[in-house]
């Protein structure tokens, strides 16, 4: 009985051509967050930081004991992410 179910599945995908997933939206993790909270949904605080002249403004008005850095990108994952400063992989946690 076995046998007849393992042969029926590897007919089946012979059969059926692969699907393959397409991404159509593609958000990066603040702007998702941005829609989120736009409609009132509940999640974490967060600004965007792009070493422009405000950064400094913007940090000054978020005070939390240590923050988390994030690499926003689209190509595979976080890990495959840098920062200018030499920092390797796309997550950190620090401090002021």
């Amino acid at each position: 009985m076995m046998n007849i179910a393992a042969n029926t599945l590897r007919n089946l995908r012979k059969q059926v051509p692969a699907l393959q997933q397409v991404r159509n939206l593609n958000l990066l993790e603040f702007q998702s967050k941005d829609l989120l909270q736009k409609y009132n949904v509940a999640i974490q605080q967060f600004k965007v930081l792009d070493n422009s002249s405000q950064d400094a403004e913007a940090l000054k008005q978020f005070e939390c004991p240590e923050y988390v850095v994030k690499a926003q990108i689209l190509a595979g994952g976080r890990g495959k992410g840098t920062f200018d400063n030499g920092f390797k992989g796309g997550v950190h946690i620090t401090t002021k």
